[in-house]
């Protein structure tokens, strides 16, 4: 069954109906929980997003069977094609899953099923994608190693000649987008995240451990040492449980939640302030405690011996450990209120969210290698944002730091988990480059140093990086384009940031710009010019009866246009070097002859090479003969 097209977000919505899972996330969350949503609901959000991130382009959506290896497709105002494929799962998208989308999408495209060849194919996974799947896309050797086989699993049969060349010879851009890349993205669209997903505000306790070592004091400097291999000891987690709700509520519960319950409520329970929050999806009792009350017990929780509660004990054993937000659904637990209510006894869900300080702390980080700094960032922040009894995450953000670093820390000798969202363009380019510098050096097996700025208690992590995402090679291709930047930002006086696509043509642009500077002169090799006026091209007629060779000096007031600047690079002289007609002296001339002066005239010559040079970085003037 060939799958519908949809254009516009309102078919999409319309194709999906009400986004049925509506999971919670959290503002202490660095990671929208894209894994709760449908497979149909994720690839309607990500359509929605680029739909709302480019107003006006051809964004099309197909919809839910029979996708032929795509589910969105964008063209953009270039002309050029971006294939996007949507894969949510709990873990990180393996290789073998990548590799079946592939051999799907040359199979679609060599039978037209797929009839515009795309420039780029994105990946949009959550979380992420394995390494094994990483090196398949961006190294190209990778799939021509297994292209053959892979079409042969996918066809279960020998892939014909003509489709197998075909999957040798063309190679798009692939990338990738993980789901730390798709919720910063989200932020700026928050009507879309509420659209998919209920806000839940964590309320935060006064943990007096957790405090002393965030806070300022000759006591805490001793325990952050200690960070993170004593952190179980150092921290007491305190559970903040959120009443049940209750879903699709009947009648008589919604009228039960009146003004009046929640008034004899309150009478009944000093300190504690009750309140009713009401959607079309569901009905949400909320009990905190008063400002000046302090902390107070909702209930107790307990689990039935069944296989219901046996599954509820196992997702509270991940909230314990690993302190992640968890959902217990009716029949998986038991809960006992202890505020008195003033209504019958109540089943809903429960969620259980863990508390972890909302503040950030000032530091600065530094790599490590043989005791001595190679790199550093002088000033990020620091959150924590998840603490469990065997592991513990924090993030890093902010300040000079171009990106988001996740760490997980293991308790259980397991191997440091690192994750990187980086975003060159939020910082300058000097300290973009030393996000990047940072990164290389823990590649190369540096000691990641965390210091806080408000006491002098340094944190030292040593670990592997693993990410296939930090390929050496890649990291020293952005550095380089960074030096570029700092060169041209120094010599313009301009704040030029990394771009968010850094094409071929921006490449070459950089080069000529920054090679001007230095050396005042750019060397072209062979190419073509063309002369317009007419009275040029009888000129250059009369000089190469004359001579040969003959070299061709032009001035010109030169101006490049670079990441939405235009770069005055002043005045230059070029010299084009033994310049011929390139359909013969005899030809071009009866051409010129044969044309009226009104008429216009574009006459194509070849040159063997080419020197511009550029006053303003070489006054001396140009070596060289010239006509």
């Amino acid at each position: 069954m060939p799958r519908e097209k949809y254009f516009g977000e309102d078919a999409a919505r319309k194709d999906l109906g009400t986004p049925q899972s509506k999971p919670a996330w959290l503002e202490s969350q660095h990671s929208l929980p894209f894994h709760s949503l449908s497979a149909d609901e994720f690839e309607i959000f990500c359509y929605l997003l680029l739909r709302q991130e480019n107003p006006g382009e051809n964004i099309f959506y197909y919809g839910k069977t029979g996708d032929a290896g795509r589910d969105i497709v964008r063209i953009k105002p270039d002309r050029s094609v971006e294939l996007i494929q949507c894969k949510r799962y709990q873990n990180n998208v393996g290789i073998s899953e990548v590799r079946t989308e592939i051999a799907k999408l040359y199979i679609n495209l060599h039978h037209k099923i797929i009839p515009d060849c795309p420039n780029k194919v994105t990946f949009y996974v959550v979380p992420d994608l394995t390494a094994p799947a990483q090196d398949l896309i961006f190294q190209h050797s990778k799939w021509l190693d297994i292209a053959e086989s892979a079409l042969a699993e996918y066809l279960k049969k020998a892939p014909p000649k003509e489709l197998l060349d075909f999957s040798l010879s063309w190679y798009p851009q692939f990338s990738k987008e993980t789901a730390i890349d798709l919720t910063q993205r989200a932020w700026k669209h928050q009507d879309l995240i509420e659209e998919f997903f209920r806000h839940k505000k964590v309320i935060d306790s006064d943990d007096p451990k957790l405090n002393a070592i965030l806070n300022q004091g000759e006591s805490a400097k001793s325990q952050l040492d200690e960070l993170p291999n004593k952190v179980v000891e150092a921290i007491i987690r305190q559970l903040y449980l959120q009443p049940p709700k209750i879903v699709n509520a009947p009648d008589d519960i919604q009228k039960l939640l009146s003004h009046e319950f929640l008034s004899k409520s309150e009478q009944e329970n000093p300190g504690l302030a009750f309140t009713v929050q009401r959607s079309t999806q569901e009905t949400v009792l909320i009990i905190q405690p008063k400002p000046s009350a302090g902390s107070g017990t909702y209930g107790t929780l307990s689990f039935p011996n069944t296989a219901a509660g046996r599954q509820g004990k196992l997702k509270f054993k991940i909230f314990e450990e690993e302190g992640q937000a968890i959902r217990l659904e009716p029949g998986e637990y038991e809960w006992t209120w202890t505020p008195t209510l003033c209504l019958p006894q109540m089943q809903g869900e429960l969620e259980i969210h863990p508390v972890v300080p909302q503040r950030e702390i000032p530091i600065s980080l530094k790599c490590l290698q043989d005791k001595e700094m190679v790199a550093s960032v002088d000033f990020a922040y620091l959150r924590i944002v998840r603490i469990g009894t065997n592991e513990i995450e924090f993030c890093m953000k902010g300040g000079h730091l171009a990106g988001l670093i996740t760490i997980v820390v293991s308790f259980l000798n397991k191997p440091l988990r690192f994750n990187l969202a980086a975003n060159l363009g939020s910082v300058k380019a000097e300290q973009a480059k030393c996000t990047v510098q940072l990164l290389l050096a823990m590649l190369r097996g540096g000691r990641l140093q965390i210091k806080s700025w408000e006491f002098d208690a340094p944190l030292v992590i040593n670990f592997i990086v693993t990410n296939s995402d930090l390929r050496q090679e890649k990291l020293e291709e952005y550095i380089k384009f960074l030096d570029y930047l700092i060169k041209i930002n120094r010599e313009f006086n301009l704040d030029l940031r990394y771009p968010n696509n850094v094409d071929a043509n921006t490449e070459e642009t950089v080069e000529l710009i920054v090679s001007a500077i230095e050396h005042g002169q750019i060397e072209y090799p062979s190419g073509t010019i063309r002369l317009h006026r007419r009275q040029e091209a009888l000129k250059i007629v009369e000089l190469l009866r004359t001579r040969n060779p003959l070299n061709l000096e032009m001035e010109d007031e030169k101006k490049y246009q670079l990441i939405g600047h235009d770069l005055l690079m002043g005045k230059s002289r070029i010299i084009f070097e033994n310049i011929f007609p390139i359909d013969g002296l005899l030809e071009m001339e009866q051409a010129v002859q044969a044309l009226p002066e009104s008429d216009n005239l574009q006459i194509a010559l070849r040159y063997d090479r080419a020197i511009e040079t550029f006053l303003q970085w070489f006054p001396e003037g140009t070596d060289g003969q010239t006509d």
